[in-house]
């Protein structure tokens, strides 16, 4: 077990963006969700202004291979209505830039 990876020539930790999270999920929902893929060091989910979910999260797993293990199976789940996506979360920083 690996508590940091090297990406794309940098060290990332084991952050999880996630993307399409339904909009009626509450965080503690995701983090049981989320802990069938890992052991989980926390689960943040954005919120708008007025404090709505905005579908999208960031779990932060214990290790790499947890999260590289929640990536692949997260990516194109439908819950809800709506299909997940997600990327380490540096990986998806870089894609950006």
């Amino acid at each position: 077990m690996t508590t940091t990876a090297h990406v794309n020539g940098r060290d990332v930790d084991p952050s999880v963006f996630i993307g399409g999270v339904p909009y009626a999920f509450t965080e503690p929902l995701l983090r049981e969700f989320l802990s069938q893929f890992g052991p989980l060091n926390g689960v943040r989910m954005l919120l708008d202004g007025g404090g709505q979910p905005r579908g999208i999260a960031f779990a932060d797993y214990t290790d790499m291979d947890s999260a590289a293990y929640a990536c692949h199976a997260i990516t194109g789940l439908n819950l809800c209505g709506r299909t997940l996506r997600a990327n380490l979360a540096s990986a998806s920083r870089d894609a950006r830039s």
